[in-house]
């Protein structure tokens, strides 16, 4: 609760002043003592400066040209962000880098009442998207098909500032920068250039379908054969079984194929024969999808073993499937 000030508002600047002095910084009684004080008051500049150093939202009741005022203004949003609101938006100081600079530092998005000039102003920008990563909507175009401008946006403010971020333009070949954008913005994928010399890099495409099984249908062919990305990616999204290479020679390797069906069972379909009947293999397979049991060789659907497993894995399948359908009707 603010201080207690005199009812009737001060006339002077001295008394003026005199009550300010009774009360500390933040106090709401400020912006009252302000309102209520005489025109002659309201126009003093040091009366003003004073009360916004207390209390950034007396900015309020300032008289007009002291909102113009640039001393002032920082001095208002230094002290509460919440008087930007009141700052005059149409002032020449716009156009000063100086004050622009120090203002976007606070409120990013004041940038959207910066001169072109400065919106075009890379240190100006820089310090406006560090505030607040949506202020990229205000910079200009060059800087949204900037990678580092982009990256920095959206490590700021996410999504928000995502929205902002060019979608075409020579960034969405850049394996760094796709690399980032998708990890903080899944569906950033769709924008990825699916043509660009990356996709025949191992190290890229691992890195991510890692993050996004399914990148692995714009890998390069020999890339949609490779052991270690093909693991990585059914391990991330048994989906990806649809972009494998299915003749490769990755699906007559036991501990491959053993990796990929105790991540889906339907990869049993893709195995080579011999490993169709490999005990290990089709258990594994079963267990993580009992129906996968189709893909097995005669000899594994009559192994007991096999199709208990089966039977039991499908079982408990179904009545957790049955559980969760009673909880739904409850």
């Amino acid at each position: 609760m603010g201080a207690c000030v005199s009812v009737q508002g001060p006339r002077r600047p001295e008394h003026f002043f005199n009550e300010l002095a009774k009360l500390g910084a933040g106090d709401s009684s400020v912006y009252w003592l302000l309102s209520q004080a005489v025109p002659k008051v309201q126009k003093n500049r040091q009366c003003v400066l004073a009360a916004v150093s207390k209390n950034g939202l007396a900015l309020d009741v300032a008289a007009s040209e002291l909102k113009t005022d640039k001393e002032i203004v920082l001095a208002a949003v230094t002290q509460d962000g919440d008087a930007f609101s009141y700052v005059d938006k149409l002032d020449q100081m716009w156009k000063e880098k100086d004050f622009v600079l120090q203002m976007v530092k606070m409120q990013g998005s004041a940038l959207q009442y910066a001169h072109t000039s400065l919106t075009a102003d890379e240190e100006v920008v820089t310090a406006a998207i560090l505030n607040k990563g949506s202020a990229l909507q205000y910079a200009a175009n060059q800087f949204k098909a900037n990678k580092d401008m982009a990256l920095a946006a959206v490590t700021n403010e996410g999504g928000a500032a995502f929205l902002h971020v060019a979608k075409t333009g020579v960034m969405w070949k850049d394996k760094d920068f796709v690399l980032s954008m998708v990890r903080m913005q899944g569906h950033s994928l769709q924008y990825v250039d699916k043509h660009a010399e990356m996709w025949r890099d191992q190290e890229f495409v691992l890195r991510m379908v890692e993050m996004q099984g399914n990148a692995l249908k714009f890998a390069a062919d020999h890339l949609r054969a490779d052991k270690k990305v093909v693991v990585a990616a059914i391990k991330e999204s048994s989906d990806a079984l649809e972009f494998v290479d299915k003749n490769a020679t990755l699906w007559e390797d036991e501990a491959v194929v053993l990796s990929l069906v105790q991540s889906t069972g339907r990869a049993l379909q893709f195995a080579s024969e011999q490993l169709k009947e490999n005990k290990e293999v089709v258990l594994a397979a079963v267990r993580t999808t009992p129906t996968a049991v189709r893909f097995a060789s005669a000899k594994m659907t009559r192994d007991c073993d096999v199709m208990k497993d089966g039977r039991k894995e499908d079982g408990e399948q179904q009545g957790y499937a049955h559980r969760i359908d009673r909880k739904s009707v409850v």
